[in-house]
């Protein structure tokens, strides 16, 4: 760094967490790769609710009628059959769909093993799964959402606000269980990025 400072104007460094604290000390401004979001649910959700902004508040809202417009139903599974069904027809097309030739799958055998500290959150319009969430039950209190997608990756499915369904059940399955946290999982930690703001309604 000390090599290059006086030809630019900025440089950016990816290094390991390991030499943070000396950077810091230095004055360097650090900026993480990934940030976690998470929702405190321990109070009455209520609660939490009336914390939200009044476009948040309309989004809510605009989610529940779609849970009864569409009849959408929920469904807890810790049947392995299930996580291959997630994972042929709901992950890995959903995945393929959204990231295209960036998509980065994740191993099956990885999946089994997330999901043997958790289950499967599904979400049913009718008799069908349309969409679902593999989560991970962290410390006995914190819900983690660890992947989820929506049926064969149509988009449709997203217009119709699927993946906010799979995040409102999240959240009160997660409250009904006792769980005092939901944790949506990474993002990239830039105010502008769409998967972080999303996940800021929540």
């Amino acid at each position: 760094i000390k090599m290059i400072s006086s030809s630019v104007d900025l440089a950016l460094i990816m290094i390991n967490k390991f030499f943070i604290r000396l950077l810091i000390k230095q004055g360097y401004f650090i900026i993480p790769e990934w940030v976690s979001q998470t929702l405190d649910i321990s109070k009455p959700l209520d609660e939490t609710w009336r914390n939200l902004s009044r476009n948040e508040k309309e989004y809510l809202r605009k989610i529940k009628a779609r849970i009864k417009k569409f009849g959408y139903s929920l469904e807890i599974s810790h049947n392995i059959k299930m996580l291959e069904y997630f994972y042929h027809k709901i992950y890995v097309p959903f995945a393929l769909e959204r990231y295209g030739k960036l998509a980065e799958l994740l191993p099956f055998s990885h999946m089994e093993i997330a999901f043997r500290r958790g289950g499967l959150l599904m979400v049913k319009e009718d008799d069908v799964y349309i969409g679902g969430v593999l989560f991970i039950i962290a410390r006995g209190e914190t819900l983690h959402v660890f992947r989820w997608g929506v049926a064969s990756g149509d988009r449709q499915y997203l217009k119709k606000d699927v993946g906010g369904v799979l995040y409102y059940f999240s959240i009160m399955w997660a409250k009904q269980q006792g769980y005092k946290q939901v944790d949506f999982g990474g993002s990239r930690a830039f105010l502008n990025d769409g998967t972080f703001r999303y996940k800021m309604k929540w």
